[in-house]
């Protein structure tokens, strides 16, 4: 009985908050997959089997390998990592580099070592069977041909276009068409399939490059058509970056191979339904999340790039959108430091590794997409310029100075000469949360962090820091009553879907949200500011009669500390870079529980990059109450 209920409620959820047509669709595909309608409709095969259509390259003419100036530091980074490659030791996640030798096992799991079957469908393949399919992912997806292609730009020394096409061949052997995990997802092959782009582009003039081999990069460009096409509605019906990247991908490859029949112009079509649907009018993306809202930036870049350049006029329809998702990210970016909040799901994709910046730095997107549409960018640093040498695009640094109200998303900025405050608290959502989040709070002081967000670690881990990092109770937010703010129903839904009320005012911006009225209690959180400090006032009203636990939770960057107390005070002293910072709580220090790296119940961590952890400073502040409660925090210099 209590399974039945539980799926009742599940599905309750599901038809309220995704509607019955979704519903209806996903049941189909899970039983048109347990049936093997999907295998059957896209049967296994052998490369002998598809067709080799001769490409139009030149239409890949906006890409523009070029030598520009660069320091000598960098240019050793970049030949490092190409040698590297070559000897079989490669980066993952844009953060680990793993032996994974030349050529790699391309259906291993490069961070746990467990091996899926290369022959078996991709269609019986579960997405979470064998670890976290994404770190088997993460080779196919081909970033090693960026430090190829780069390292060859610089040298031209064809030993890297070899190595590319070594890999390439080994790659194609061991991943026949619909065989294995590396054909269940056409966003991962829309990612190749680009990486493969600007691989054919630079090593065309290499002896390494010949007929035969172009030949197999032409099936390969074919089946990859083929396998997007089929599946198409599924990664539509997701209703987040899978679409716009698969919608891309297609139009890629029509472009490649001068397809211009009825399915592109759907595709065409049903890529501004996306884009429509899922940026919403303040600019941000639908996923909430920093990480994929890059991504869907580089998408368009790409498609924006390859329409203008082959003048086919659809790139201006995509305009409207770019500009959107480009304001947004200026806008939350610092862009002396490339800093963004890394909000949301962190899933490690960066689609164009063409500069030696960090993975956490925003600028070489907003670079790129800036001057793809403005022929302009607001970076004035030449760092993140490499990227644009790559498409063709000349630098004009021209300073942003253009204000953006952000509403609809629930993202809110303040900024000042000093700190700077990121608060999450949307009004109501209109597409799926995924993590327990709102009224999470970000501050930084002079563009270094005093708070972090958690990070995601990885999709699919029993590792128990991980399941804490995507939880409530390691933002930096308010849980009543040690709960979680919202259930999660799913791996990447969580219900219901919270309501909050919005004031700002000068200098101030106060959100009340329903998250606790099941429990019968009310939280507002007010952040005001000013040049010498950030001050955060969370109010906590019981609407009943009875005791409750309020918890509020601080992630503090990992720098030296002391606590003490002054007067009714505790004061945590934090030694920063960039001088001293106090934060000051309006509890007595034996109130306050700090943790750092806490193996036992996974507190004191955060993730900047995919799979990886790093040491940060938990501050737990817990009181019981009644009827209303006040906390109070300053953050000052």
């Amino acid at each position: 009985m209590k399974n039945i209920d539980s799926i009742l409620s599940k599905t309750y959820f599901l038809i309220r908050y995704l509607g019955f047509k979704w519903l209806l669709f996903r049941l189909y595909y899970y039983f048109a997959n347990k049936l093997s309608i999907l295998e059957n409709k896209m049967p296994k095969l052998n490369w002998i089997q598809i067709n080799s259509h001769p490409a139009k390259l030149d239409c890949l003419n906006f890409i523009q390998p070029q030598r520009f100036i660069i320091d000598k530091s960098n240019e050793e980074r970049i030949l490092d990592e190409a040698k590297n490659i070559i000897r079989g030791k490669m980066v993952l996640f844009s953060f680990h580099s793993k032996n994974v030798g030349f050529p790699p096992n391309w259906h291993k799991n490069q961070m746990t070592g467990e091996i899926t079957l290369k022959n078996l469908h991709w269609s019986k393949i579960g997405d979470f069977g064998s670890g976290d399919i994404k770190c088997t992912w993460e080779l196919n997806r081909f970033p090693w041909v960026y430090p190829l292609i780069r390292a060859y730009n610089l040298t031209q020394d064809d030993k890297y276009a070899d190595a590319f096409w070594k890999l390439f061949e080994d790659w194609l052997s061991y991943n026949q068409p619909n065989c294995g995990v590396n054909w269940k997802c056409g966003q991962e092959a829309t990612f190749r399939l680009i990486a493969t782009c600007f691989a054919i582009k630079t090593f065309s003039n290499s002896i390494a490059t010949n007929l035969d081999r172009l030949v197999k990069w032409r099936k390969f460009l074919v089946f990859t058509g083929q396998r997007i096409k089929s599946n198409i509605n599924y990664a539509l019906s997701q209703n987040n970056n899978h679409g716009i990247s698969e919608c891309v991908g297609y139009l890629t490859i029509a472009k490649l191979l001068n397809i211009n029949d009825d399915f592109c112009k759907k595709i065409k079509i049903k890529l501004i339904e996306q884009l429509s649907n899922l940026i919403y009018e303040d600019g941000a993306f639908a996923q909430h999340s920093t990480i994929y809202h890059r991504l869907v930036m580089d998408d368009l870049s790409w498609l924006i790039a390859l329409c203008k350049y082959n003048n086919d006029d659809y790139w201006l329809r995509l305009i409207p959108y770019s500009k959107k998702l480009l304001n947004f990210m200026i806008y939350i970016t610092d862009l002396d430091s490339g800093v963004a909040p890394i909000h949301g799901a962190n899933d490690g994709s960066r689609i164009f590794p063409l500069t030696n910046n960090d993975y956490l730095d925003m600028r070489p997107s907003i670079d790129l997409l800036s001057t793809i549409i403005y022929n302009q960018t607001p970076i004035s640093d030449k760092s993140s310029h490499e990227i644009l040498h790559w498409f063709g695009l000349q630098t004009n640094y021209i300073p942003h100075n253009k204000r953006l109200v952000l509403n609809q998303s629930g993202w809110y900025m303040v900024k000042n000469n000093n700190f700077k405050a990121f608060m999450y608290s949307p009004n109501s959502f209109v597409h799926r949360p995924s993590q327990g989040n709102i009224l999470h709070t970000d501050i930084w002081f002079k563009g270094i962090p005093i708070t972090r967000d958690t990070g995601s670690y990885s999709y699919n881990s029993k590792d128990l820091i991980c399941s804490i990092l995507n939880s409530t109770y390691a933002h930096n937010t308010i849980i009543i009553d040690n709960q979680e703010q919202m259930k999660k129903i799913s791996r990447f839904l969580c219900v219901p879907w919270p309501k909050s009320s919005i004031y700002l005012r000068n200098f101030a911006i106060s959100s009340t949200t329903n998250l606790y009225k099941k429990n019968g209690v009310i939280v507002t959180r007010n952040l005001d500011y000013s040049e010498s400090k950030i001050k955060i006032i969370d109010e906590i009203n019981a609407l009943d009669s009875h005791k409750h636990v309020c918890k509020i939770h601080w992630l503090l960057a990992d720098y030296e500390y002391e606590l003490y107390d002054q007067d009714e005070f505790s004061i945590i002293k934090l030694f920063t870079p960039k001088g001293c910072i106090y934060i000051k709580i309006n509890v007595s220090s034996n109130e306050i529980l700090l943790e750092k790296c806490n193996q036992i119940n996974g507190m004191g961590w955060y993730s900047p990059y995919y799979y990886c952890y790093k040491p940060a400073l938990s501050v737990s502040i817990s009181k019981e109450f009644k009827e209303a409660t006040v906390i109070t925090i300053d953050f000052y210099m």
